[in-house]
């Protein structure tokens, strides 16, 4: 009898934890579900894409009036607007990312149209711009690479056409940042540390791109490129004639046709698009073909827009 009891007690205060148990959990979860509502309730949502300004007429406003600028790419090169976006937006939408590293999300508020939209007109863009770098980055047709550039002839230093005279311009490998996959990542890293690919560019004495070779990992040597270059796409790559050549960096060794600075002397390719210091996760070959757009639209500025920024020095009196 007694030992019932004792079980019957026990039990009892068993049940009794439990319960008291089950109470707090109850009421900790019920706290934290009125504190989740409350929180809920006084947040705001933050408003997307209300900017007054809607594409067309915020283009329109910066362009203030010449949107001209490139309608190359319509003419020329088959691109066509939709029914929303007209084809001065979709330019403007491509330059506003490749210039200022924008995302998906601010071309959505800048412009106030949906990501999938965008995206679809920036790829439409890109090949347009592709198109364009086929017959605008190349040497110059006006001036034959047997002749001394305009630059060195006119420049009143002397010693400039005494040393120069033979230049036909600058060959560089630089580092462009680039958004790889894990697997991939390990080829990509180089001298920097960082995922990179390499890209090999030659700019003649006027600051115009002549040749581009991209989509190169980080690890590639500079001359391995060059090599490529000179005996895969000899096509379309410009080797010196006899007795001329390009002023190449450091990283080339002194060849026939290729005069290395000395050592200590760098030449670097100036970077007017911030998507090049600021890759946005693009596939690599969209990437690598981004890098193509920038230098032929580097070419279109230098060729049809006077008075560019990037270009005073050159054009300043010697």
């Amino acid at each position: 009898m007694s030992t019932s009891s004792t079980s019957s007690s026990s039990s009892s205060s068993s049940d009794d934890v439990v319960d008291s148990e089950q109470i707090k959990i109850i009421t900790l979860a019920k706290q934290y579900l009125d504190g989740r509502t409350s929180s809920n309730a006084s947040r705001q949502k933050n408003p997307c894409r209300t900017c007054t300004l809607k594409g067309h007429d915020w283009v329109v406003d910066v362009l203030q009036g010449h949107p001209e600028i490139m309608h190359g790419l319509r003419d020329d090169h088959g691109l066509t607007g939709s029914t929303n976006v007209s084809i001065l937006e979709m330019v403007a939408m491509f330059i506003y990312t490749l210039g200022h590293a924008q995302s998906n999300r601010d071309i959505q508020e800048r412009f106030q149209h949906s990501g999938a939209p965008i995206s679809r007109l920036f790829h439409k863009v890109l090949l347009a711009v592709m198109k364009l770098s086929e017959e605008i980055i190349k040497p110059c047709v006006q001036y034959s690479l047997h002749e001394t550039p305009r630059y060195i002839r006119d420049h009143a230093k002397v010693e400039y056409h005494i040393c120069f005279k033979d230049c036909i311009g600058a060959l560089d490998g630089c580092h462009i940042s680039a958004i790889v996959s894990p697997e991939n990542k390990p080829k990509y890293v180089g001298r920097k540390g960082v995922p990179t690919q390499n890209v090999l560019a030659v700019c003649d004495f006027d600051m115009m791109y002549t040749y581009i070779s991209v989509g190169w990992p980080g690890s590639t040597h500079d001359s391995r490129v060059l090599e490529h270059s000179l005996r895969v796409e000899r096509l379309t790559f410009s080797k010196p004639p006899l007795g001329k050549y390009y002023l190449v960096d450091v990283g080339y060794a002194n060849r026939t046709g290729f005069l290395a600075p000395y050592k200590g002397e760098r030449y670097h390719v100036p970077k007017k698009w911030r998507i090049l210091n600021s890759m946005t996760s693009f596939h690599i070959r969209t990437q690598s073909m981004i890098v193509i757009a920038c230098m032929a639209l580097h070419n279109f500025i230098r060729l049809h827009v006077a008075g560019d920024v990037d270009f005073v020095d050159i054009d300043s009196p010697i």
